[in-house]
C-alpha cells in the first residue's frame, strides 16, 4: 500500500513539474518591419536565434492559403501569381525550450502582372524602363506599373532581334520607344501603341517582317527615319493629323502597303520614305508638303494614282521621286511646282501623259527616260519629243545636222527646253527663241562649239539654267527684257564673249534679278579683268560677277571700289572667300564701296569675308539672298527702306550690334538669317513684317528686349532660342501657334506677353527659361505641348484659361518653384508627368474629382489637390471644399500653397460660421467643410 502511495505522489510531483515548466516557456518574437524592396523581395528584421521563418500567403482572389519556409530574412515574390495577397510571417525557433512566434502583422500586397522583361530604374529610381526582352514571349501587355512604379520607357534595342514576341500591347504609362526598340522582331504580328507615347526612335520597328497591325497614336508628331522600313506584312496604316514629319526611309520596302494618305499636317518627307512599296496603288499628298525628296516613291511598281491637294504648296520634286513606278500612266502636277529633279519619272513605262504647270522652270535630265512618252515619240520618228509643253528629247540626227533654230522650229506654245536637249550639237550656229519659250534647261546647249549667236525676244525666256550655254562659241548675245535668272556657269567658257558694241554695258536686261556663280567666267570679260589694265573685278553688262586671280588682288585684306553708276547687281558667290583647297583666289575684303545703285545682292555674294565690317546698300534693294553676308565681320549694315526679304543665313554669324527695321518695308526674315550674331543687342521690327523664320535669331546671346508687331503671322522654331539676354518679350503677332522651342533656353526672360489669338504653345517653347516667374496665357490657348515650360525654375503660378483643352507630357516638369495652378473644368486632357518634379505645388481644380481623360500620373510627384474648388469668371479661386474625396495628398511633404488671385493676395480661409483658418489649419479639418478664400489688395 505504501508503494502505491509513493508511486502516486511521484506521478503527481512529475505532473506538477511538467505543468510548471510549460507555464514558464518563452515565445519567440514575431518578425517586424516587414516591407518589399525595389527588387520585389519581402524583407524583415532578423529575429535572434531564429532557425527559420514560415511565410503564410493568403491569396485573396481565390481564398487559398499556402506556406513556405526560408532560413533567410528575405523572400522573392517574383513567382507569385498576379493578384491580391495577405502575408504574415512566423519565427521558427527549433529550440525545445522556446515556442515559435505568433504570426506577424498582416502585410497587404498586390502582385502586378509582369511580362518577364528586364526592367531598369530610371529618373532617380522613380520609374522603370524596359531594357531587354528577358523571358517575355507570345501575346502580352506591357505593364502600366512594375513593382509599384510606372513603366515609362522602352529603351533602345530592348526587344531587338526577339524571335518570341508575337502580339504586344504597350502599357498606358510608356512615353518613349527608343531607337531600334523592336528591330527585327521576326515573329511580331501586332503592336498597339497608346496615346501616352510621344516619341518613337529611329529604326524602332525596322524589319518586323510579319507585323500586320500597328497604330500610330495622335500623340506622335514625327515618324522617324527607318521606323517601319522592311515591314513587309503591313497592308494599311493611318497617318494621324498630328504628324508633321515623315522621316527618311520611314516605310521603305513595306511591300504589302496598298494605299497611303498623307494628311495636311505633314510638312516634310524624307528621302526614300515610301520607296519599294511594291503593292502601293494610290497616294494622296496633303497641302503642306513643299518638297518631295529624292526617291520618295521610287520602285512603287503598282502605283497608278497620285492625288495632290487642291491647295498644294508643293515647290519641288526631287531626284528619282517616281523612278520605276511602271503602272503610273498619267499625272497632273499641281500649280506652283517649280522644278523636277533628275530621273524624276525614269522607267515609268506606262506614263503617256503629264500635265506640267507653267510655274515649272526646270526639268532634270532623263526625267522621262524609258517612259511611254519617250518610246511613243521615238517610235513615231519625232525630231522633238514633248512632255506637255516641254521639249525633253531631240533626235540624234537633229543634234548632228541642225544649223539654226528659229522661232518656228518648235510647236506652238512650247514653254521649255529640257536639260541637255541640244548639248553637243556640232553644227548649230544660231538660235532664235520663240516668245512662248520661258525656260532653258541646264546644259541645254552645252558644248555646242559652233554656236555663236542667240536671240531672246522681249517677254520671252525667264530662266536660263545652269551651264545652259557653257563651252560654246558665243560672241553675239541678245537677252530680251523679261529675263529673270541666269544660272550658275550659264555662259562659262565662251572665250570670245565680251562687253562690246555687240553686247554693250546694258546688254544684261534690267529685268534680271540674279546671276549665278561663275556665269561669265573664262570669257573675254574675265580675261580683261585680269589684264594689266584691269582691276580684277569682272563685269557682265551692269552686273559685278566676280573677281579673278590677279596681281592687283594680292594679300588677304583688300578694298573693292565699284563703278557706282554701273553696278545694277552682284552675282551669286561673286566675292565668296575661297580657301586654298578650292584652287582659286584667296583673299578677304575689308571694305566695299559703289553699291548704292545695286538692286540685287546674290547668294553667298560676300560669304566668309571676315574683315568686311560695314556696308551700305542701295535704297532700291528689295532682297538680300541666301548667306549673302554669312560669316563676315559686319558690325554695321545700312539696310534700305525698300528691302522686303532677308534670306536664309543672310547675316548669320556676323558682328552686327544693332538692327533697325522700323522704317523698312521688310516682310520676311529667313531661316537662321541672324543665327549666332552674338553681338546683336537690339532689334526693332517694322510694322510690315509678316514672317520670322526658324532659328532666325538663334544664339544671338546679347539680344535684349523685343516686340513683335501684329502683322507677323509666323514665328519659327527656335527663332529666339538661346537668346540669353532677352528679359521682356512682347508678341503682338497674329499667330495661332507658337512653334517648338521659340524661346527655349532664354535664361534671362522674366516676362512675356502672348498674343490674344494664340491657340497652341509648342513643344519646348519656353524650355529652361529659368527666370520666367509668371505667364499670362490669354483666353484662346487650347494646347500646351510637350515640355513647353520644362525647368522654368522661377515660375511660381499659372492660371489656365477656359479655352485650354490639352496639356501634354512634361509641360511643367521640374518647375521647382511652381506653387499654385488653377485648373478649370473645361480642361479635357492632362498627360502624364505634366507636373513631375514640382515638389512645392498645390493644385486647385474646378472638377469634382480626377476626370478619366487626365492621366493617372498627371500629378506624379503626388502634390496636394483641392478638387471641387470654386472659381470666378477669371479662374481665380473663390472657395474649396475639404473632405476625404476632395482634398487629395494632404500629407505630402512640404507646405500647401495658398490660392492665387490676379492683383490680390490671399490672407486666410473662412467657413460658413465665420471661423477663420490658415493654410496650416485646414490639415486638421475632419468633417466636410466649405471654405471661402479671403483676399486683400496687393
Amino acid at each position: 500500500m505504501k508503494r502505491v502511495k509513493y508511486l502516486l505522489l511521484f506521478v503527481f510531483a512529475l505532473a506538477c513539474a511538467l505543468n510548471l515548466t510549460g507555464c514558464g516557456r518563452k515565445k519567440a518574437d514575431a518578425p517586424s518591419n516587414i516591407s518589399i524592396d525595389e527588387s520585389n523581395y519581402l524583407i524583415w528584421d532578423e529575429v535572434f536565434d531564429a532557425k527559420s521563418y514560415v511565410i503564410i500567403f493568403t491569396y485573396v482572389d481565390k481564398d487559398i492559403v499556402t506556406t513556405t519556409e526560408t532560413r533567410k530574412n528575405r523572400f522573392s515574390l517574383n513567382e507569385l501569381e498576379e493578384g491580391d495577397y495577405q502575408i504574415t510571417i512566423k519565427t521558427i525557433t527549433g529550440d525545445k525550450k522556446m515556442d515559435d512566434s505568433d504570426e506577424s502583422e498582416i502585410m497587404y500586397y498586390h502582385k502586378y502582372f509582369e511580362t518577364g522583361c528586364v526592367y531598369t530604374l530610371i529618373k532617380n529610381d522613380t520609374e522603370f524602363a524596359i531594357t531587354k526582352v528577358g523571358k517575355a514571349s507570345g501575346t502580352f501587355t506591357i505593364e502600366d506599373y512594375y513593382r509599384g512604379k510606372a513603366v515609362t520607357e522602352i529603351s533602345e534595342k530592348a526587344f531587338r532581334g526577339s524571335m518570341n514576341v508575337i502580339d504586344i500591347t504597350i502599357g498606358n504609362n510608356v512615353i518613349e520607344i527608343g531607337d531600334s526598340a523592336f528591330w527585327n522582331c521576326s515573329k511580331l504580328e501586332r503592336l498597339y501603341i497608346p496615346d501616352s507615347v510621344v516619341k518613337i526612335g529611329n529604326n524602332a520597328f525596322q524589319s518586323c517582317r510579319l507585323l500586320r497591325e500597328i497604330n500610330i497614336p495622335s500623340s506622335i508628331t514625327t515618324i522617324p527615319d527607318y521606323c517601319f522600313s522592311n515591314c513587309k506584312s503591313i497592308t494599311n496604316i493611318t497617318i494621324p493629323d498630328s504628324i508633321k514629319k515623315i522621316g527618311e526611309s520611314a516605310f521603305i520596302e513595306c511591300s504589302k502597303l496598298e494605299s497611303i494618305v498623307i494628311p495636311d499636317s505633314v510638312k516634310e518627307m524624307g528621302k526614300n520614305a515610301f520607296s519599294g512599296c511594291s503593292s502601293l496603288t494610290s497616294v494622296t499628298i496633303g497641302s503642306n508638303i513643299t518638297d518631295i525628296n529624292d526617291s520618295t516613291f521610287s520602285y512603287c511598281t503598282l502605283l497608278s494614282t497620285v492625288n495632290f491637294s487642291s491647295e498644294s504648296k508643293l515647290k519641288t520634286l526631287g531626284v528619282e521621286v517616281f523612278y520605276d513606278c511602271e503602272s503610273l500612266d498619267n499625272i497632273t502636277i499641281p500649280n506652283g511646282v517649280e522644278s523636277f529633279g533628275n530621273r524624276c519619272f525614269k522607267d515609268c513605262k506606262s506614263l503617256s501623259t503629264i500635265s506640267i504647270p507653267d510655274t515649272v522652270s526646270s526639268i532634270g535630265s532623263n526625267s522621262f527616260a524609258k517612259t511611254k512618252i519617250i518610246e511613243d515619240g521615238e517610235r513615231s520618228g519625232d525630231d522633238f519629243i514633248y512632255a506637255d509643253k516641254w521639249v525633253i528629247k531631240v533626235s540624234y540626227n537633229i543634234t548632228q545636222d541642225l544649223e539654226e533654230i528659229t522661232s518656228t522650229t518648235f510647236k506652238d506654245g512650247t514653254i521649255g527646253i529640257g536639260e541637255y536637249a541640244f548639248s553637243e550639237s556640232q553644227n548649230l550656229k544660231i538660235v532664235t527663241f520663240a516668245p512662248s519659250i520661258k525656260y532653258i534647261g541646264r546644259s541645254a546647249f552645252y558644248h555646242s562649239q559652233s554656236l555663236w549667236k542667240i536671240r531672246i525676244p522681249e517677254n520671252g525666256v525667264k530662266v536660263i539654267g545652269d551651264a545652259a550655254f557653257a563651252s560654246c562659241a558665243l560672241t553675239n548675245v541678245s537677252l530680251g527684257e523679261g529675263l529673270k535668272r541666269i544660272g550658275h556657269y550659264a555662259f562659262y567658257d565662251n572665250s570670245m564673249l565680251d562687253n562690246n558694241e555687240l553686247n554693250p554695258y546694258d546688254w544684261i536686261p534690267e529685268s534680271v534679278e540674279s546671276i549665278g556663280k561663275d556665269a561669265f567666267m573664262e570669257t573675254k570679260m574675265s580675261q580683261k579683268a585680269s589684264s594689266n589694265d584691269g582691276d580684277g573685278i569682272v563685269y557682265a553688262g551692269n552686273w559685278v560677277i566676280g573677281v579673278v586671280d590677279s596681281t592687283t588682288l594680292t594679300g588677304r585684306d583688300i578694298e573693292l571700289h565699284f563703278d557706282t553708276d554701273r553696278v545694277a547687281g552682284v552675282a551669286d558667290y561673286a566675292f565668296k572667300y575661297r580657301g586654298a583647297d578650292e584652287e582659286a583666289w584667296m583673299f578677304s575684303i575689308n571694305s566695299v564701296t559703289g553699291l548704292s545703285n545695286a538692286k540685287y545682292i546674290g547668294e553667298c555674294a560676300f560669304y566668309g569675308n571676315s574683315m568686311l565690317s560695314s556696308i551700305s546698300l542701295n535704297r532700291n534693294l528689295t532682297e538680300i539672298r541666301y548667306a549673302a553676308f554669312y560669316n563676315t565681320g559686319l558690325i554695321k549694315a545700312t539696310l534700305p527702306r525698300s528691302l522686303k526679304t532677308i534670306g536664309d543665313y543672310a547675316f548669320s554669324n556676323t558682328n552686327l550690334t544693332e538692327l533697325d527695321l522700323s522704317n523698312s518695308n521688310l516682310e520676311s526674315i529667313g531661316h537662321a538669317a541672324f543665327h549666332s550674331s552674338v553681338n546683336l543687342a537690339t532689334v526693332t521690327f517694322g510694322e510690315s513684317l509678316k514672317s520670322i523664320g526658324d532659328y532666325a535669331f538663334f544664339e544671338c546671346r546679347r539680344l535684349g528686349d523685343i516686340t513683335i508687331p501684329e502683322n507677323v503671322t509666323y514665328i519659327g522654331e527656335n527663332a529666339f532660342g538661346s537668346c540669353d539676354a532677352i528679359v521682356n518679350a512682347t508678341i503682338d503677332a497674329n499667330i495661332e501657334t507658337l512653334e517648338n522651342c521659340t524661346f527655349a533656353n532664354c535664361l534671362s526672360l522674366v516676362s512675356i506677353s502672348l498674343p490674344s489669338g494664340l491657340k497652341v504653345i509648342g513643344k519646348e517653347a519656353f524650355y529652361k527659361c529659368s527666370s520666367l516667374s509668371s505667364i499670362m496665357l490669354g483666353d484662346s490657348v487650347e494646347v500646351i505641348d510637350e515640355a513647353a515650360f520644362f525647368e522654368n525654375t522661377s515660375l511660381e503660378s499659372v492660371i489656365f484659361p477656359d479655352s485650354l483643352k490639352t496639356i501634354n507630357v512634361f509641360a511643367f516638369d521640374s518647375c521647382s518653384k511652381l506653387k499654385t495652378v488653377n485648373i478649370p473644368k473645361e480642361l479635357r486632357k492632362i498627360a502624364q508627368n505634366v507636373f513631375y518634379g514640382c515638389y512645392d505645388l498645390t493644385i486647385y481644380s474646378e472638377t469634382n474629382s480626377m476626370p478619366s481623360e487626365w492621366h493617372e500620373r498627371f500629378n506624379s510627384s503626388f502634390r496636394p489637390v483641392f478638387y471641387s474648388s470654386e472659381f470666378d469668371e477669371n479662374n481665380n479661386v473663390i472657395s474649396v471644399t475639404i473632405s476625404e474625396d476632395t482634398f487629395i495628398n494632404k500629407n505630402a511633404i512640404g507646405t500647401i500653397s495658398c490660392p492665387i488671385y490676379d492683383g490680390k493676395v490671399f490672407t486666410n480661409w473662412i467657413d460658413e460660421n465665420s471661423n477663420t483658418y490658415s493654410m496650416e489649419d485646414i490639415l486638421s479639418i475632419t468633417d466636410a467643410t466649405k471654405l471661402t478664400a479671403v483676399y486683400a489688395n496687393e
